[in-house]
């Protein structure tokens, strides 16, 4: 069986290797030069449907820019930032309490794992369904999404991710979205304007916020949540 960079790795198929510590290791063409990334892949099956991933996204010069970084590491950076801010007066105790629950409880244990970049449309779809299973209710869950939404945007912020990354999982995510009731002004959508303050988005719907955002940035950003 032919190799590849010594003993380092092994070539089990076209693009794609196994290291000396049984992980798999994917070849992508950027720009006509080959560039290897190491995957986290159970089987040879999975680690080709991720070598076709990055080589779509390489394609059209998007590949990640932190292709190692994993949900659990950024946000933990996350947090860190934001716990600066707390301590600096600028955000409140009580909402990096929440945040941190969330994270814990419900987004960690399915996504802390997974890399940051290859985590798509799909697995947004994928956690609100295992959410709606355990009995949450919708405002609950729509709360969920909105700390998933604020360490994409730290990622985009921080360059750990590319803008058309995040926006991959905005359909999916609209598409979740419960419904907004009608009438007065609920405890509930005071609630939500806190949180849109804490985010840095004072006076603005989810919406509005994440396109003055797009438009300061020039790029098109997942919608904010909760």
């Amino acid at each position: 069986m032919p190799s590849s960079g010594g003993s380092r790795r092994v070539r089990v198929e076209r693009g794609i290797h196994r290291q000396t510590n049984g992980r798999y290791a994917v070849c992508v063409m950027v720009e006509g030069r080959p560039r290897f990334r190491t995957i986290d892949a159970g089987s040879l099956s999975g680690a080709c449907r991720q070598r076709e991933l990055l080589q779509s996204v390489a394609r059209v010069g998007e590949l990640p820019v932190s292709p190692r970084l994993t949900f659990a590491e950024v946000s933990a950076r996350w947090l860190a930032e934001f716990e600066a801010k707390v301590t600096a007066g600028e955000r409140r105790d009580r909402t990096l309490d929440l945040y941190r629950s969330q994270l814990n409880r419900h987004l960690l244990p399915r996504l802390g794992r997974r890399r940051l970049a290859l985590i798509t449309a799909d697995d947004v779809v994928a956690v609100t369904r295992d959410l709606q299973a355990d009995g949450l209710s919708p405002w609950t869950i729509k709360r969920i999404l909105g700390a998933l939404s604020c360490v994409f945007t730290f990622a985009l912020r921080r360059g750990y991710i590319l803008p058309s990354t995040r926006t991959r999982r905005a359909s999916a995510s609209a598409a979740l979205r419960p419904a907004r009731p009608h009438g007065p002004v609920s405890t509930r959508s005071r609630a939500r304007g806190v949180q849109l303050r804490e985010c840095g988005t004072d006076g603005l719907s989810g919406s509005r916020a994440c396109a003055l955002r797009a438009q300061t940035r020039g790029a098109r950003a997942w919608p904010m949540y909760g």
